[in-house]
């Protein structure tokens, strides 16, 4: 019930945030709330100076859900070992000596993969506006930005693994599993996610680094999406004069800072501590609603939790940065083409990340 109540309480702030933060939200919410009932806590921040203190204290942990993807995968006749290590021993999460190895081996072969890659991301980019602008039956969310980012995953993953590991085959998987509340018809689509990954990477044999590059790549697929539709969308609602001078000096830090594309994320108290004025105990389940953090006067000099903080960065910061560039490059040089009022404005869902309804 309390974890009912909570999630309620969530979503309902999540339907009622813009997609795209022009200035710090004011919606006359509390920097935290309190959900508790019997041995259970769930402290909801929506404050940038709690959440980074949160983000930065060694006395949170990422939730363990090892154990449950190994349920979700009890039927299944693919090994789970993969993506349990993976869980258990992410090296781009672990800092231990023994995960300094793998990092490097890991960082060194997704940089390659980047840098080969990168003209085809920027081909890739400009042929999804061009035919915007020629064909305007294709301009929608699906396509600016989701065909995009599904593209640009397929070029990555194809030129690491070759075409043995065929990205249109695990469609509909590439959602991050790295949540926490899930509604019920939420969960049975996460299971389904799970176990096609899992199959494919079974399928492929590629065990080695394969289940680290998956999941480093797909966890920001949403995201990713989530930020170009929102601001696709916000373009659209702008005058032709103020679209084009917004467009000019548009950048990706700034434009994820502004979307803040990932809705809450969630941490465990590993130990008794005091975080403003809140009594932490151990146990507790904390949760951090990001874009009631985004200050817009902050973002313009580059400090914003839309990638965390602390020992908790985003591992994929640098990947999001580079394809969401080569996207607004794309816009710059095709948005004058573009018949803007078309772009159909599909609903925001309530959900872990910003997301439109067709878009993903």
């Amino acid at each position: 019930m309390i974890s009912l109540d909570a999630y309620k309480f969530i979503n309902m702030a999540i339907a009622a945030r813009p997609p795209i933060v022009t200035d710090k939200i004011q919606d006359g919410s509390e920097e935290h709330a309190v959900f508790a009932g019997g041995n259970e806590r769930i402290i909801v921040i929506r404050s940038e100076r709690l959440c980074r203190a949160v983000l930065t204290s060694h006395a949170f942990h990422q939730p363990r859900i090892a154990g449950a993807i190994a349920q979700v995968l009890k039927s299944e006749e693919a090994s789970i070992s993969i993506v349990e290590h993976f869980l258990n021993q992410n090296p781009m999460q672990k800092d231990g000596k023994e995960h300094s190895v793998p990092r490097q081996t890991f960082m060194a072969a997704l940089t390659e993969a980047e840098a080969a890659v990168a003209p085809l991301l920027s081909d890739l980019a400009q042929q999804i506006f061009a035919t915007a602008s020629a064909k305007p039956e294709k301009l929608s969310l699906q396509y600016l930005a989701g065909d995009y980012v599904d593209g640009a995953i397929a070029l990555i993953i194809r030129h690491h693994l070759g075409e043995d590991l065929r990205p249109d085959t695990w469609s509909g998987s590439a959602s991050s599993i790295m949540e926490f509340f899930h509604s019920r018809s939420q969960l049975k689509e996460k299971e389904i996610q799970v176990k096609n990954l899992v199959r494919e990477i079974a399928r492929t044999g590629k065990e080695d680094i394969t289940p680290l590059l998956l999941s480093y790549v797909l966890q920001g697929r949403d995201p990713l999406i989530g930020t170009l539709s929102a601001f696709s969308l916000w373009l659209a609602s702008l005058p032709t004069d103020e679209r084009a001078s917004q467009i000019r000096s548009l950048g990706p830090r700034q434009m994820f800072a502004r979307s803040a594309p990932v809705n809450y994320i969630s941490r465990i108290a590993v130990a008794g501590t005091k975080i403003g004025d809140i009594e932490i105990l151990p146990g507790d389940q904390i949760i951090l609603m990001l874009p009631w953090t985004v200050d817009y006067a902050a973002t313009k000099s580059g400090r914003s939790l839309v990638f965390g903080a602390g020992k908790h960065i985003c591992a994929g910061q640098a990947l999001s940065l580079q394809l969401a560039s080569h996207w607004i490059t794309a816009v710059q040089s095709a948005h004058e083409n573009i018949n803007w009022g078309n772009l159909p404005r599909p609903e925001m869902l309530p959900s872990v990340f910003l997301q439109f309804k067709g878009a993903t």
